[in-house]
């Protein structure tokens, strides 16, 4: 579940906007009937681990400067489609959702499940609770599909909870997460409101550049429900900024000034944030997104750990599976790639995300009738778009799942015109595209008309 969930979900049962249900939230999940119940702020300190790294990067190198926050989807669509020389800029760090659906099916808690989790004859079924409507589009992303199976609004999820008759009112709040994905810090718990990502960052940013420093933990310049920029100097960064809405985000791209103002930039689509989500409680209370946030920092606040870096079950993680946050391995599970709507890039991603899930027949759907797949292997050319779904749904090797299934990936992070893939064994090809719309079909996008690989 977010941390904006827990909080706003009271109201849907009664409670004064702000009463925190993170225990009665838990309970009612297990009378539901779900196995597990985790919490997504245990992967929104990976996050932070991972994007604050990330930033310091491009600070060093002086490359693709500010870095854009990329945990809100509305924001990452808002780029793809409306400004996509803007992608270099997007942290490639995945949202804590997809985060947290590809460790609950590929890493140690998978392989705990038993040997044929282990083994990739089975996964586990991944629901995500969220405040955000953009995230039901987000898991479906190419190169993330698949790892969160469902995803769950606050108000959905308050309707299933009285369907079944769950007194929620009454259940008690001594509800605790399952580990090892349930730790988390008070940082995490900021990520529901405006500013709290790039808070969480500075705190650990901070501490990153000089461990031996003690960096502020409260950055309240940072927060605050009301739109417009908010802005931070990060000892050892640089200025930071917090763009409360995609309107504010819109007049600050209005001129160049913010390519040399700032180092990063959180962006979230909503104004208040998660706190402010499509999938929230609807109020008629005008202060309700200031009462929701109050709730945030005051969970923040009683945190026995403050600072990302700070998880123990983070760095458990880093130790026995990832390395260090930024490495090969954190890439591959933890990192994403992304592309400007309806361009060639796309839909090569969206063919290969298919391909690896073996879904003949939404692979097909991106072909023109007659299109034709040069797979460069001993399958050959392979023509026409019923033919093409038949040899992903039955003839390549089935695919495996959990520790065992692996994804192509685009080599580069967000270059349009770079067709270059990583396959799932580590090898390097390229691809050119024709398209060409099917005749007769009224239809704005355009078909795969010819696909070929090439091997190096």
């Amino acid at each position: 579940m977010a941390p904006a969930t827990r909080i706003a979900i009271s109201e849907e049962f009664g409670f004064k906007p702000g009463t925190v249900s993170t225990g009665r939230l838990i309970n009612a999940l297990r009378q539901l009937g779900f196995d597990y119940v985790f919490d997504t702020n245990f992967a929104a300190d990976l996050t932070i681990m991972e994007e604050g790294s990330e930033l310091l990067a491009r600070v060093k190198a002086q490359t693709n400067l500010p870095l854009f926050t990329s945990c809100c989807p509305g924001w990452v669509n808002w780029v793809e489609l409306h400004r996509p020389d803007l992608l270099p800029h997007l942290s490639t760090t995945k949202s804590p959702q997809q985060m947290h659906g590809a460790l609950s099916k590929r890493s140690r808690f998978a392989r705990s499940l038993g040997p044929e989790y282990a083994d990739g004859v089975k996964e586990p079924y991944v629901v995500s609770v969220m405040p955000c409507t953009a995230k039901k589009d987000e898991a479906a992303r190419p190169g993330q599909s698949g790892d969160v199976d469902h995803v769950l609004t606050t108000r959905e999820l308050a309707r299933m909870i009285r369907s079944r008759g769950i007194a929620f009112g009454a259940l008690d709040e001594d509800g605790e997460f399952d580990n090892p994905l349930g730790e988390s810090t008070g940082a995490a718990q900021i990520f529901g409101a405006s500013g709290g990502v790039m808070e969480a960052m500075a705190r650990t940013a901070a501490h990153l550049v000089d461990p031996d420093s003690a960096p502020a933990i409260d950055w309240r310049q940072l927060r605050g429900v009301n739109a417009g920029v908010k802005t931070a100097q990060v000892p050892g960064v640089g200025a930071v900024a917090v763009c409360n809405g995609i309107a504010v985000a819109q007049r600050l791209l209005q001129t160049q000034d913010w390519r040399d103002q700032y180092v990063a930039i959180e962006v979230m689509a909503c104004v208040g944030g998660c706190l402010g989500g499509g999938g929230e409680p609807k109020s008629m209370d005008p202060d309700v997104l200031t009462k929701r946030a109050r709730a945030i920092y005051e969970v923040d606040g009683q945190a026995p750990r403050r600072r990302s870096f700070e998880n123990p079950d983070v760095q458990a993680l880093y130790a026995e599976e990832l390395g260090r946050p930024n490495s090969a391995a954190a890439h591959a599970l933890l990192h994403t790639r992304y592309a400007g709507r309806r361009s060639k890039r796309t839909l090569l991603m969206q063919f290969l995300d298919c391909v690896d899930r073996r879904d003949g027949r939404s692979a097909a759907a991106l072909f023109h009738p007659d299109g034709i797949w040069s797979t460069a292997s001993p399958y050959g050319d392979v023509s026409g778009a019923e033919r093409i779904e038949a040899l992903i749904s039955t003839q390549l090797p089935p695919r495996k799942f959990g520790p065992e299934f692996a994804r192509h990936q685009m080599a580069s992070a967000a270059d349009d015109h770079d067709l270059t893939v990583v396959t799932p064994d580590g090898h390097h090809c390229r691809f050119e595209l024709v398209l060409e719309r099917a005749p007769g079909e009224n239809r704005s996008a355009p078909l795969i008309k010819a696909l070929v690989r090439y091997v190096d």
